[in-house]
């Protein structure tokens, strides 16, 4: 009782100083070296993961008046990321260290090589050195660290999102009956004065969407969470993310979750046990049930025939032609990494509302092609591996962020897949409920 006290102590720890840097932007600085240093010092390594996923749905940074280096790069939660790995890097092996594969580290090299020739020919090298600092952070260091210093976070992550996916069920229920949300007074003046033509929750993260991509990472992993937490909590958790995800009137999530359950089944098909096959038929039904209820509730039925929801449709068709017109004025490099929402605004008003594009016109077809290629990499691995909660959350969110502004404006998003891709590649292709990742 009281090591648990202490572990939750320190995960307050870490949200109070998160929020108090987006407070205080002049001490954000010394408030994040604080954060970092118990996240080095005093927090179980294997813990980690799950404080950061803590710090990032309760302290929206990101949506708070702070500087962007701060709120949308370098954030409380990328910093936790980065002092895990570290820990890892230096840690002592309680196994023989397996050597990265050549083609990963090759592969890795290209990517990395890609995204730098864009920035030095790009639109801001500062703009782009930061994003490709937190997709290093993020992605490709989880890649390297995966093969040569396999840890066990499955279990403690897997609970921990269960948690949240009840946290967000709930404040999201409490904002749409009870029209209160604490966090309200923490956002930019911008932030809350924007408005949608139907209700839509901001839980604690700042944004529908950004509670739509979470809320659907939690869900999945609940689907297809092999015995390692309890029924009961499934349960409730798996509601309570339905409730969060119907709140936030987000069609690009119901799309997320369908395809996610999918690529969960077919894991659970091809390399599965004959348990876990006969899981998946029940799955097919429950997911099947679980999109049909999200995508006919009755806010979305009211978003799409709103006047709001046909305005954004028609926003998004012209951001697609007007993206296109910019992919072509540099279609090999791009205008750098990170660049394209400035690059977009310097050309047009608003935003360009998909991350897919913002990519393509960021990057070019060189580092798309790399990075649509890594990710099928991934999602092969996982495959391979049987690991159906992983592939599912990388597939909810790949789908969940290409539908709204999010890996040029807010990369520190990037966070949520860091884990899941550290997992890729160091869990064993074991599919018995406690060899879920390696230990």
């Amino acid at each position: 009782m009281i090591l648990a006290a202490y572990r939750l102590g320190l995960v307050i720890a870490c949200v109070v100083l998160a929020l108090l840097s987006g407070r205080f932007p002049s001490a954000a600085p010394a408030l994040l070296l604080l954060l970092a240093a118990i996240g080095f010092f005093l927090i179980r390594r294997k813990e980690i993961p799950s404080a950061a996923m803590w710090v990032f749905t309760l302290a929206p940074v990101g949506y708070m008046d702070v500087t962007r280096v701060i709120g949308r790069y370098f954030t409380p939660t990328v910093i936790l990321l980065l002092i895990w790995q570290i820990r890892l890097l230096i840690s002592r092996p309680r196994r023989p260290i397996k050597r990265p594969s050549d083609l990963a580290l090759l592969f890795l090299s290209v990517l990395l090589l890609a995204l730098l020739v864009s920035a030095f020919n790009g639109y801001s090298l500062f703009t782009s050195s930061a994003w490709i600092g937190v997709f290093v952070l993020c992605v490709l260091l989880p890649v390297f660290i995966g093969q040569y210093r396999p840890d066990d976070v499955s279990s403690e992550l897997q609970n921990t999102l269960a948690w949240i996916g009840i946290f967000l069920g709930l404040l999201s229920a409490v904002e749409f009956f009870l029209q209160v949300n604490p966090w309200l007074d923490l956002y930019k003046i911008d932030v809350t004065d924007k408005t949608w033509s139907v209700f839509r929750t901001r839980s604690s993260l700042g944004h529908p969407l950004v509670s739509a991509v979470l809320a659907c990472i939690c869900l999945v992993n609940c689907l297809f969470n092999r015995s390692i937490i309890s029924r009961t909590l499934v349960i409730s958790s798996s509601i309570a993310s339905s409730v969060a995800i119907v709140l936030t009137v987000s069609r690009t999530a119901i799309i997320a979750i369908a395809v996610a359950i999918l690529f969960g089944i077919l894991t659970n098909m091809v390399a599965g046990s004959n348990a876990l096959r006969r899981k998946s038929l029940l799955l097919i039904f429950v997911g099947g049930l679980a999109v049909m209820s999200l995508l006919f509730s009755p806010l979305m039925t009211e978003r799409a025939s709103s006047t709001g929801g046909e305005k954004s449709a028609i926003y998004r068709l012209d951001g697609y032609f007007n993206a296109l017109t910019m992919f072509k004025e540099r279609p090999y490099l791009g205008f750098g990494p990170g660049n394209s929402a400035d690059v977009y605004a310097s050309y047009y008003e608003g935003l360009l509302e998909t991350s897919a594009l913002q990519i393509l016109v960021s990057i070019g077809v060189v580092g798309s092609t790399l990075i649509l290629l890594g990710l099928t990499f991934i999602l092969g691995i996982c495959l391979k591996k049987g690991l159906s909660s992983t592939i599912a959350s990388v597939v909810a969110y790949i789908v969940g962020i290409a539908g709204f502004s999010a890996i040029d404006t807010n990369p520190g998003i990037l966070a949520l897949l860091c884990p899941f891709i550290y997992l890729a590649f160091s869990s064993k292709p074991n599919f018995e409920p406690a060899a879920s990742s390696s230990s």
